[in-house]
């Protein structure tokens, strides 16, 4: 494979971030073979005539991506004009909550500029990993070069499933299990925002309560999905400074699937965790926030368990001055209840 098409794959490496969200790379290349003539049903080219690339085919295939297995992406790409710098905005929903946002220098030790005039195309194989949650991820994707020009824009859809084999598996399973005992699943703490930067780790970073014994919340039954804001608002915490003139706001809401069920019994709540829905100003601040999960309790009865868990997002700020705390405690629930037990959420000032 030629040099120009390496560069012109690795800029299509930004093309895929939920592929790099989902798992590390490993990388194939090969310009034979690839002659597409359409864009995937689940990518559509929102790009404008007056672009200065084209983005001409776009292939993930299987359809949908199977957990543990490789996925294949085919791409044709056109450039109108030579690319010597730019930039690539990019944003992944996991569903309908953000997960992922940023922008990358379309120039890099991959991606050697200038990008000259042409037309180029390849293939990219990466390995969904097993722990990967399944679903559906969302993306829009804008380059720009070096007038500040559109490169291109695309948005797709890219849906991940467990292996037959897995839920085979999954499903002997279920025999030993108790529906009565609960116990805690998912991590008990991690940083939501570390040295200023939010921490998005959908794939490890919430908590549950289900079956104790069950190695895996997938055995259960008939999930549900729900986002947990205040009154149609997000949960926000905002520290205003009047010495130094500015205001650092955190917004987010709770995340959970619940009503999952044991062969017809309990609600049980797994994969809770708080979301950004934005971070505003949060560099001027040294912010550090941390999130606990705890105390699995049973809010039904013996026969029919409600599964419930406290949850308490922590926010600290730390300036020449002062320290300052902000908290929010809640209680979430297997039969999509939820109580607020104490919630700064509102506006301190420094």
């Amino acid at each position: 494979m030629n040099k120009s098409v390496h560069f012109i794959f690795s800029f299509f490496v930004y093309f895929l971030p939920v592929l790099l969200v989902l798992s590390p790379i490993n990388t194939t290349y090969a310009n034979d073979d690839i002659h597409l003539h359409h864009i995937n049903n689940d990518w559509t080219n929102c790009g404008q005539p007056s672009d200065v690339g084209h983005l001409n085919e776009l292939d993930v295939t299987p359809d949908p991506l199977i957990k543990g297995k490789p996925a294949k992406i085919k791409f044709d790409f056109t450039t109108k004009e030579t690319i010597t710098s730019g930039l690539v905005k990019y944003s992944v929903k996991y569903k309908d909550i953000p997960i992922h946002s940023g922008a990358s220098n379309i120039c890099s030790s991959q991606i050697k500029c200038p990008i000259k005039k042409g037309t180029y195309n390849g293939s990219h194989t990466v390995t969904i990993p097993t722990q990967a949650p399944s679903g559906d991820y969302y993306t829009q994707i804008n380059a720009y070069d070096q007038k500040h020009r559109e490169v291109f824009c695309a948005k797709y859809t890219l849906t991940v499933k467990d292996s037959m084999r897995r839920n085979i598996k999954l499903f002997k399973e279920v025999e030993s299990i108790n529906p009565q005992v609960l116990w805690q699943i998912g991590k008990a703490v991690w940083k939501f925002i570390g040295e200023n930067k939010p921490s998005i780790n959908i794939t490890d970073n919430w908590g549950g309560a289900v079956p104790k014994d069950i190695s895996d919340w997938r055995l259960l039954q008939e999930w549900r999905e729900d986002v947990w804001s205040n009154h149609s608002k997000p949960f926000y915490f905002e520290f205003k400074s009047g010495f130094f003139g500015h205001t650092v706001r955190l917004e987010w809401v709770w995340s959970y699937k619940y009503n999952g069920n044991y062969n017809g019994a309990g609600k049980y709540i797994t994969q809770a965790m708080p979301v950004i829905t934005n971070a505003h100003d949060i560099a001027f601040e040294k912010l550090q926030c941390t999130n606990r999960v705890w105390n699995p309790v049973n809010y039904g009865t013996t026969d029919n368990p409600v599964a419930g868990i406290d949850m308490d997002l922590s926010c600290v700020t730390l300036n020449k001055f002062n320290k300052n705390i902000l908290n929010c405690h809640v209680i979430l629930r297997g039969d999509n209840k939820h109580q607020i037990v104490t919630c700064n959420t509102g506006i301190l000032h420094l």
